[in-house]
């Protein structure tokens, strides 16, 4: 599968009209709450708004909410109706942050990263890549064309695990996708079409060497300081 020239005039043509709507959205205050419970998460807070108005996540988050659910013990963490729902009893903060990436990611394929549904959802270029239909992979597509297990699982795994990949292992993607053109496609669908100011490329905030294969990607570790200080 290849980008055709069609998608790509549109998208450039309609690049500044996505950001300018972008920018003006991402100004609005997201609600983050911290519920069931006395106890607080003061820095987990700061560093998820830290990321949600950094100047790479120029996305709509004008119906997001956040929870950190006190009860929420598993899943660790979901998306469901534009809400993000947190579990707080993730020891690393690291993989905390990952996971809130990950259900961001979510969101912004779901709610945010259309012109319209009724027209054109830009999140199907991605999903075309690897997949018939959502839980159902194209028969071509082998274990390397995906980031992780769990991207693997269905296609909007396979977009929110590619997302954090992006995000946090950068590097390390590029060089994946030199392997696989799935993984080029899907590399160059995040540096065209999600990040096209180009953030983030060439980064990778990884400590020590990310394993060929891992069920998904908030397991691996990485710098969170440096990432916070990229944003």
């Amino acid at each position: 599968m290849k980008f055709t020239l069609t998608i790509k005039f549109i998208f450039l043509v309609f690049t500044f009209f996505i950001f300018t709507s972008m920018v003006n959205a991402v100004n609005q205050a997201v609600s983050i709450w911290n519920v069931n419970t006395q106890m607080n998460s003061q820095t987990r807070i700061a560093n998820m708004k830290e990321i949600l108005y950094s100047s790479p996540m120029q996305f709509d988050f004008s119906k997001l909410v956040i929870d950190i659910d006190w009860l929420q013990r598993k899943p660790r963490g979901r998306m469901q109706d534009a809400r993000i729902i947190l579990s707080p009893y993730i020891v690393r903060d690291t993989e905390f942050t990952k996971l809130f990436v990950h259900e961001m990611a979510h969101y912004i394929d779901i709610y945010s990263f259309f012109l319209t549904k009724e027209w054109w959802d830009i999140s199907d270029e991605f999903y075309h890549i690897s997949w018939q239909k959502p839980t159902v992979k194209r028969s071509s597509e082998e274990t390397m064309d995906f980031v992780s297990w769990y991207a693997a699982s269905n296609q909007y795994e396979d977009f929110a695990e590619s997302f954090v990949f992006y995000v946090f292992h950068n590097a390390t993607f590029a060089d994946r996708a030199i392997r696989s053109e799935s993984l080029r496609l899907k590399y160059l669908f995040f540096m065209n079409f999600v990040f096209p100011m180009g953030s983030f490329q060439g980064t990778d905030f990884s400590i020590g060497r990310v394993p060929s294969y891992l069920w998904d990607t908030t397991k691996v570790p990485f710098s969170l300081q440096k990432y916070l200080y990229s944003l």
